[in-house]
Parts: structure tokens; sequence; C-alpha cells
């Protein structure tokens, strides 16, 4: 036999269903407060202290709550059903969240699918005033298998391997998240770049709740500086136009490679001149490789100058193994190059694979045959860890070093989730998110739960 999904997601669907009603029904209760509280205000000595009034309506709200949190238990029984499930995915038993674990593998296996939930993340906006004018917050929605993709609505969301490289499809359904710095070199000994940030929304709902889901105080984010994993990446130390920790590849120092004062930050900076030959003008980094954690999403980030003019050659940075290149390079086209008349700022998302052969190397490349007489400059490569929150991927980098980031600085985005009804129950309840299909491409109906 095999694991019928059909009567799987049928049974649990008539969960799910009320599930969601008890919210509908608990979100209605504040509506009904406001209602008396409005109305009523004249008899409020006759129906009692009105805190007697709104402590009624919040019991009755709590009892939702647990009649939520009942029916998740029963969900997880079903789920752990011995014959139908268990025995299927031969396996003896054990933790709701190794169980979904292997249900998950067993899906993907089998072809089946949930709808998806679509997390949209929003621009970035910096606030009026930063001092760090020109540093970066970057986002993703992409997660690893080393990380919990964070807090979600009262449940610490556990590490999956099965995550990596997914988008995420756990975010609450809408809100603004702002990151703050609290601790800067200036003030703080915080190293630059290695600035600390609190990561917060709007309140928080508890787990199993019926009040609206704000992305909550998700704690502490550190500039992607504390985890780099370059040496060297600003250029500053180096001799004879070899910069310290590079190994030039193609190219002659003196010639084609030198250690620049036109800098971004510090003094420093890499500039490649290209004069027809050779075809490409290369260095490269060996890595940490001992430091690298497998499975986990990492950020490539650097400041570029060009020259208008340059009509050939891509500048390309990625990370390589002995296998090939891991993951996509960041890649700038000649057009991008020449538009870049002042300085700019790349980056790109690497997951480390489980397995890394034998070497871990960090690229730079300007190919192929650049436009000759023109020069491309680079500064501060940085090449560090992504960190999660509520199930959105962050790192911060900074700027330049007249603009240090200060106590007080502050970006924000919107986040929003357009949910699957199964998917958000899993979200809900579980903590975790399921495999998904766009609505109409999915195996197993939202309209079972509905």
């Amino acid at each position: 036999m095999a694991l019928n999904y059909a009567e799987l997601f049928e049974d649990l669907g008539k969960l799910v269903k009320h599930y969601d009603l008890q919210k509908t029904d608990g979100t209605d209760l504040d509506t009904d407060l406001a209602e008396i509280l409005a109305v009523y205000q004249d008899a409020l000595p006759i129906l009692g202290p009105q805190g007697t009034l709104i402590s009624s309506f919040a019991s009755w709200k709590a009892q939702h709550v647990g009649r939520r949190a009942a029916l998740a238990g029963i969900a997880s029984t079903r789920l752990q059903d011995k014959t139908t499930i268990l025995d299927e995915l031969g396996w003896p038993g054990g933790s709701i969240d190794e169980l979904l674990y292997r249900l998950r593998l067993a899906m993907v296996a089998a072809s089946e699918s949930i709808n998806a939930s679509v997390v949209t993340i929003g621009a970035v906006s910096a606030a009026a005033g930063n001092h760090a004018s020109d540093a970066v917050l970057m986002t993703t929605k992409v997660l690893d298998g080393y990380m919990s993709p964070g807090r979600v609505s009262g449940i610490q969301i556990g590490a999956q391997p099965d995550y990596a490289g997914v988008n995420s499809e756990l975010a609450v359904p809408s809100d603004t998240v702002s990151v703050e710095c609290v601790a800067d070199s200036e003030r703080d000994g915080r190293p630059e770049g290695s600035e600390t940030f609190t990561v917060k929304g709007s309140k928080e709902t508890e787990a199993h709740g019926v009040d609206p889901e704000g992305f909550g105080d998700q704690g502490t984010l550190q500039g992607l500086h504390s985890t780099s994993l370059v040496s060297n990446g600003d250029f500053e130390s180096g001799a004879a136009n070899i910069p310290s920790s590079w190994q030039i590849n193609t190219g002659t120092a003196g010639t084609h490679i030198f250690l620049d004062g036109n800098a971004f930050h510090g003094a420093q900076s890499l500039k490649l001149l290209a004069s027809g030959a050779p075809a490409s003008i290369s260095l490269i980094q060996s890595l940490p490789i001992t430091q690298a954690k497998r499975n986990r999403l990492y950020c490539l980030s650097f400041w570029y100058l060009g020259e208008a003019g340059i009509l050939a050659g891509d500048l390309s940075i990625y990370v390589q193994d002995g296998s090939g290149t891991i993951g996509s390079a960041v890649t700038l086209a000649p057009a991008v190059l020449s538009a870049a008349t002042a300085w700019t700022h790349a980056y790109g998302f690497v997951l480390i694979p489980e397995y890394i052969r034998p070497t871990l190397n960090l690229h730079l490349i300007w190919a192929t045959n650049p436009t000759s007489g023109k020069t491309v400059r680079v500064d501060d490569i940085v090449f560090g860890e992504v960190s999660y929150f509520g199930g959105i991927g962050l790192a911060w980098r900074r700027g330049a070093e007249f603009a240090k980031a200060l106590r007080g600085d502050r970006w924000s985005f919107t986040v929003a989730n357009s949910e699957g009804v199964f998917q958000r129950f899993f979200r809900r309840a579980f903590g975790v998110q399921m495999p998904s299909n766009n609505a109409g491409a999915e195996t197993r109906a939202d309209s079972l739960a509905t």
C-alpha cells in the first residue's frame, strides 16, 4: 500500500475549516465589545464595571484560542496514526516535527502538494537622517537548511534541512518591519560593519491566537562583516600591487592589477586595467572551508566603480568548490559597468551545499576581452551569513567609512503573505511549511478545508 493522501487531507480539511472558524468567531468578539462600549457607555454602571465587561470578552476570546489548540492537537493525532501514516512511512514514530519532516519528503517523492502561500517583501526604505546614508539592508525569502527561519506568531520554527533553497511561506499576513541600530562602533565598541540592530514589527500574537498577527520583536541582527569569510576584502593591505590574502590568477600586478587610492571604504581599492591581453583579469582567494556552514545561506556583497565607454567584459564575483560554481555569480554586464561612474553596490545570495569538495574559493574576474584602456574598481567585498527573523532572511552591510551607522539609524520594509488555507494551518498549528504548488497546480486543494 501507499500513503492515502486523498483521505489524509480530507480528514485534515474538516479540522482546518473549524480551526479557522474559531479564529473568525474570536475576532468577531472584538467588534462586539467595541459596539457595546460605544453604545452603552451611559449604562455601564448598570451593566457593571467596564473592566468586568472587558475581562469577560477576553476570557471568551481565550476559549477560542483553546479550541484552536485542541483542534491542532486532534490534527497531530491524525497525522501520527500508526496504520495510515507511520507504517506507510516506515517509521516507528516520534515527535510531530520529525513526523512532518518525513511526511514532507514523502510528499515530494510522490509529487504531492498543497496550495502555495506567496510571501512578498517590499523595497527597503532608509529613515531620513540616517548617519549611514549608503549602508544597505538586504532581504530575501529564500530559506536555508541550517538556521531556524525565526519565530512566527508564538511558534519558534525549527531548522529543517529540506528548506534549503526553498522560498519561505512562513511570514505573517501583513506588517511593516523596522531594523534599528542599537549598538555602534563609535559609542559601543562594536567593530565597524558588525553593528547590532533590533528587528521589530507590530505586536506578535500567541500560538493559535485569534488576534491580528504582527511580526513581533524578533531579537537582534549583526552586521554582515561579523561573519564574513573574506580576508582583506577592502584591499587595505598588500604590497607591489598584490593584495594580501589574494592570488593573481591572470594578469600582472602593476600592469593590469593595482592597489588604488580611489576607494569606497578605507584608503585603497582594487583596480583592474584592461589592455587587450590577457583576455581576462582575475584573482582568487581561498576561503576557510572549516568555517563555512553547510546548508547555510550567505550574502555576497561588494562595491564597484566602472568607467564610461566600457563596451565589453563582464565583471563577476563568485564562490566555487572543487565541483564548480556554488549558486550564481554576481555578474555585472559591460553596460552596467559603463553606467557606474559613481561607487555602486552589488550583491547576491549563495547557499553553501551540504558537501564541499574539497576546497572553497572566492573568484573575481573581468572577462572576456574587456574594453582596452578601461578600468573597473572593486572594494569592501564581504561574504557573510544571512540571519532569519519571522520567516525572512536579512543581511546588513556597512557603507562608506565617513558615514558609519550610529544608534538610531533605521531601515524598514513591508512583508505580506497571501496564504493557502492548508499552508496557513500548518504554519499556525505546527510552525512548518509543506510542499506546495501554485493555485490550480496543487494536488490537494484548499476547497477541502473551506
